[in-house]
């Protein structure tokens, strides 16, 4: 079994590399407007963004729990929410050395790329329609492509999300005992990195598998008919 995002077709990756271009060039319009004059001040084009790129900043330098960035007191208290995202954030930007602003732009193109992809590709699991696929993804990121411009949550954590219902999806209608094996540690990973961000998520991706295996216990031929039909 193939699992290769590529092997759905280029379709799918000049549909991601839209979307990544629309969410990156608010930032980088300005900049290429002002051109010489740019001094490393990046604008600020989606809400919530001077939050997170505090943050990140505190992270960056060392705050790892950033219970609170806004009051030094408080910097290392323990966070509300898991801070995963921020900490790749950061360190990113320490392996690239480069500005925290400047990681955040690069992340407006790979982080949406990634998403439009894992959207493209899990539509087209469940159809095997590449048209099906790229109507619904093009609807969704249409729909959504504000919400998942905002940095780190959801832009990041929504990933994990996407990843995990791609894994269900292949416990769920392959018949290989090996393959189900090994897409449910997938899945279990997923899950597992999934807690450190949003709990949305995880919670969600929790629901649905706890669903499919009542459904499977309940309906034990219920997989293989739907295999079946699929294939």
């Amino acid at each position: 079994m193939n699992i290769t995002i590529v092997g759905t077709g280029y379709v799918g990756l000049v549909t991601a590399a839209v979307f990544a271009f629309l969410v990156a060039l608010p930032t980088i319009l300005p900049i290429i407007k002002i051109s010489d004059s740019f001094k490393g001040i990046y604008p600020i084009t989606i809400d919530d963004q001077e939050f997170y790129l505090t943050k990140v900043r505190e992270v960056y330098d060392g705050n790892i729990n950033s219970g609170n960035p806004f009051l030094k007191e408080h910097k290392n208290n323990a966070y509300l929410t898991p801070a995963l995202g921020e900490y790749i954030f950061a360190n990113s930007a320490k392996l690239l050395r480069v500005s925290v602003p400047f990681i955040f732009l690069i992340n407006d193109f790979i982080l949406i790329f990634l998403g439009v992809l894992l959207v493209y590709y899990l539509i087209y699991s469940i159809t095997n329609k590449k048209n099906i696929s790229l109507l619904f993804t093009t609807y969704f990121y249409l729909l959504m492509l504000r919400d998942f411009s905002r940095p780190v949550n959801p832009q990041f954590s929504i990933l994990f999300l996407f990843l995990g219902l791609i894994f269900i999806w292949k416990v769920y209608s392959i018949k290989d005992l090996n393959k189900i094996a090994f897409f449910s540690i997938l899945l279990g990973l997923t899950l597992g990195l999934s807690v450190y961000t949003q709990p949305y998520f995880w919670t969600t991706l929790s629901v649905i598998y706890f669903f499919i295996i009542l459904s499977a216990s309940s309906f034990p031929n219920s997989i293989a008919w739907h295999t079946s039909k699929v294939k």
